[in-house]
């Protein structure tokens, strides 16, 4: 089983935790991947999306759209990481009252636009997060190197951000 080929304690928890909240959705749902990595589920007609950091895990779910989801910590690091996924125009829009949950946010949501994404080798400076101001929970826009907008909702939590999109 896939389980085994685990090499630490934290992978194995992820992995028991994503199948253990899609179980009280669909009960006899199996999760597989495709030969990028994609997650879906097995001889079902709906689309998933999975994201997992530190103890938090999370899914969507749709019959009828392609859904991405990321959810991310609100720590130092992305502070320390902003000019690997940030356009210099991207920089300029943080917020500098709430640097780490606007970084948070905009590295979350690329990562669900990659996710909902079915472009080989999309870079994260394909996707340009368009400006605003983050609050508890909203929305807001991203454009992708096709010229594809995209609509993407967030919450805010005290140590951690969701974020995802359908299309």
């Amino acid at each position: 089983e896939q389980i085994s080929s685990f090499n630490s304690e934290k992978r194995i928890l992820e992995y028991l935790s994503v199948r253990c909240a899609l179980k009280e959705v669909l009960p006899d749902a199996i999760i597989t991947y495709n030969e990028y990595g994609k997650p879906f589920i097995k001889d079902s007609e709906y689309n998933i999306s999975i994201s997992h950091t530190g103890t938090f895990a999370t899914i969507i779910l749709s019959k009828t759209k392609n859904v991405g989801i990321d959810i991310e910590r609100i720590t130092e690091r992305v502070s320390r990481v902003k000019y690997k996924f940030l356009s210099e125009g991207e920089l300029s829009n943080i917020d500098e009252k709430s640097e780490r949950t606007h970084l948070a946010l905009n590295w979350a949501a690329k990562e669900a636009i990659y996710k909902i994404s079915n472009i080989p080798q999309l870079s994260f400076f394909d996707i340009t997060i368009e400006k605003f101001q983050p609050y508890l929970n909203g929305e807001f826009t991203a454009k992708v190197k096709t010229n594809e907008e995209l609509n993407l909702q967030y919450k805010v939590y005290r140590d951690f951000v969701l974020v995802w999109t359908i299309k």
